[in-house]
Protein backbone atom coordinates (compact mmCIF):
# COMPACT_ATOMS: atom_id res chain seq x y z
CA UNK A 1 0.00 0.00 0.00
CA UNK A 2 1.57 3.40 -0.99
CA UNK A 3 0.53 6.41 0.65
CA UNK A 4 -1.04 9.90 -1.13
CA UNK A 5 1.64 12.40 -1.45
CA UNK A 6 0.89 15.47 0.30
CA UNK A 7 0.13 18.41 -1.30
CA UNK A 8 -0.92 22.34 -0.67
CA UNK A 9 -4.32 21.88 -1.04
CA UNK A 10 -5.18 17.71 0.13
CA UNK A 11 -7.10 19.09 3.12
CA UNK A 12 -9.52 20.30 0.65
CA UNK A 13 -10.43 16.29 -0.79
CA UNK A 14 -11.51 15.99 2.92
CA UNK A 15 -13.14 19.37 3.41
CA UNK A 16 -15.46 18.89 0.52
CA UNK A 17 -16.87 15.76 0.93
CA UNK A 18 -17.84 17.02 4.20
CA UNK A 19 -21.13 19.01 5.09
CA UNK A 20 -18.94 21.05 7.52
CA UNK A 21 -18.81 24.92 6.69
CA UNK A 22 -15.60 26.14 8.61
CA UNK A 23 -14.41 29.75 8.56
CA UNK A 24 -11.31 30.92 7.15
CA UNK A 25 -9.68 30.76 10.52
CA UNK A 26 -10.77 27.44 10.98
CA UNK A 27 -9.85 26.45 7.66
CA UNK A 28 -6.50 27.12 7.97
CA UNK A 29 -6.55 25.25 11.31
CA UNK A 30 -8.32 22.59 9.65
CA UNK A 31 -5.17 22.12 6.53
CA UNK A 32 -2.60 22.66 9.44
CA UNK A 33 -3.92 19.71 11.72
CA UNK A 34 -4.21 17.57 8.03
CA UNK A 35 -0.81 18.09 7.16
CA UNK A 36 0.27 17.15 11.20
CA UNK A 37 -1.63 14.23 10.84
CA UNK A 38 -0.34 13.05 7.65
CA UNK A 39 3.18 14.12 8.94
CA UNK A 40 2.79 11.66 12.16
CA UNK A 41 0.85 8.91 10.48
CA UNK A 42 3.96 8.50 8.20
CA UNK A 43 6.68 8.37 11.09
CA UNK A 44 4.29 6.02 13.49
CA UNK A 45 3.02 3.61 9.87
CA UNK A 46 0.09 4.18 11.01
CA UNK A 47 -3.01 5.58 9.22
CA UNK A 48 -4.10 9.23 9.04
CA UNK A 49 -7.36 8.26 11.08
CA UNK A 50 -5.84 5.56 13.53
CA UNK A 51 -4.00 9.50 14.12
CA UNK A 52 -6.52 11.33 14.64
CA UNK A 53 -9.90 10.37 13.35
CA UNK A 54 -12.04 12.35 10.54
CA UNK A 55 -14.06 13.84 12.81
CA UNK A 56 -11.64 14.57 15.63
CA UNK A 57 -10.00 16.45 12.84
CA UNK A 58 -13.29 18.96 12.46
CA UNK A 59 -13.72 19.07 15.74
CA UNK A 60 -10.67 20.39 16.99
CA UNK A 61 -10.31 22.63 14.07
CA UNK A 62 -14.02 23.97 14.92
CA UNK A 63 -13.71 24.99 18.58
CA UNK A 64 -10.11 26.29 17.88
CA UNK A 65 -8.85 24.50 20.79
CA UNK A 66 -5.64 26.28 21.85
CA UNK A 67 -4.56 24.48 24.94
CA UNK A 68 -4.37 20.67 26.03
CA UNK A 69 -7.45 21.18 27.94
CA UNK A 70 -9.25 22.01 25.18
CA UNK A 71 -7.74 19.66 22.61
CA UNK A 72 -8.96 16.54 24.69
CA UNK A 73 -11.91 17.79 25.79
CA UNK A 74 -12.98 17.52 21.55
CA UNK A 75 -12.37 14.33 21.42
CA UNK A 76 -14.35 11.41 23.06
CA UNK A 77 -12.82 8.95 23.57
CA UNK A 78 -9.29 10.66 22.75
CA UNK A 79 -6.97 8.65 20.10
CA UNK A 80 -4.04 7.47 21.73
CA UNK A 81 -1.90 9.93 19.44
CA UNK A 82 -4.07 12.65 20.43
CA UNK A 83 -3.31 12.67 23.82
CA UNK A 84 0.33 12.26 23.54
CA UNK A 85 0.55 15.00 20.85
CA UNK A 86 -2.08 16.85 22.44
CA UNK A 87 0.50 20.16 23.48
CA UNK A 88 1.63 20.24 19.48
CA UNK A 89 -1.55 19.79 18.84
CA UNK A 90 -2.46 22.74 20.68
CA UNK A 91 0.46 24.43 19.95
CA UNK A 92 -0.24 23.96 15.74
CA UNK A 93 -3.78 25.61 16.18
CA UNK A 94 -2.46 28.91 18.21
CA UNK A 95 -0.07 29.44 15.47
CA UNK A 96 -2.65 28.36 12.69
CA UNK A 97 -4.68 30.68 14.45
CA UNK A 98 -2.78 33.99 14.22
CA UNK A 99 -1.59 33.24 10.26
CA UNK A 100 -4.82 32.95 9.75
CA UNK A 101 -6.85 36.39 8.20
CA UNK A 102 -9.61 36.95 10.84
CA UNK A 103 -12.48 35.91 9.26
CA UNK A 104 -16.19 34.83 11.27
CA UNK A 105 -18.15 34.70 7.40
CA UNK A 106 -18.58 30.97 6.09
CA UNK A 107 -16.06 29.81 3.99
CA UNK A 108 -17.98 28.20 0.65
CA UNK A 109 -16.98 24.57 -0.11
CA UNK A 110 -14.29 24.74 -3.23
CA UNK A 111 -15.65 25.26 -6.40
CA UNK A 112 -19.20 27.75 -5.59
CA UNK A 113 -18.51 31.18 -6.60
CA UNK A 114 -18.41 33.89 -4.56
CA UNK A 115 -21.14 36.35 -5.11
CA UNK A 116 -20.46 38.68 -6.96
CA UNK A 117 -20.60 42.62 -5.43
CA UNK A 118 -19.97 43.77 -1.82
CA UNK A 119 -21.64 40.24 -0.63
CA UNK A 120 -24.17 42.35 1.15
CA UNK A 121 -27.46 42.26 0.11
CA UNK A 122 -29.63 45.18 -0.62
CA UNK A 123 -33.70 45.06 0.52
CA UNK A 124 -34.47 45.79 -2.97
CA UNK A 125 -32.41 45.20 -6.36
CA UNK A 126 -30.92 48.91 -7.41
CA UNK A 127 -32.98 48.85 -10.22
CA UNK A 128 -36.18 48.90 -8.79
CA UNK A 129 -35.39 52.29 -6.76
CA UNK A 130 -35.85 54.78 -9.86
CA UNK A 131 -32.51 54.31 -10.82
CA UNK A 132 -31.32 53.49 -14.25
CA UNK A 133 -32.40 50.85 -15.80
CA UNK A 134 -31.36 49.33 -19.38
CA UNK A 135 -35.15 50.05 -20.96
CA UNK A 136 -34.53 53.61 -21.00
CA UNK A 137 -36.89 54.28 -17.80
CA UNK A 138 -37.34 53.68 -14.31
CA UNK A 139 -39.18 50.57 -13.32
CA UNK A 140 -41.35 52.77 -10.99
CA UNK A 141 -42.41 55.32 -13.90
CA UNK A 142 -45.95 54.84 -16.16
CA UNK A 143 -44.77 53.27 -19.39
CA UNK A 144 -45.01 55.68 -21.92
CA UNK A 145 -48.37 55.96 -23.43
Amino acid sequence: YEKDLLTETSYLHLYNKSNTLLNQRQLRVFAALYEWRDKIARQVDESTRYVMPNHVLFRIAEVLATDVESVLASCNPTPPLVRFHANDIANIVLKAREDALPSSTPTLPIGIPEPKGSGMLSASPPDTLGGSSPYGRSPLESPPQ
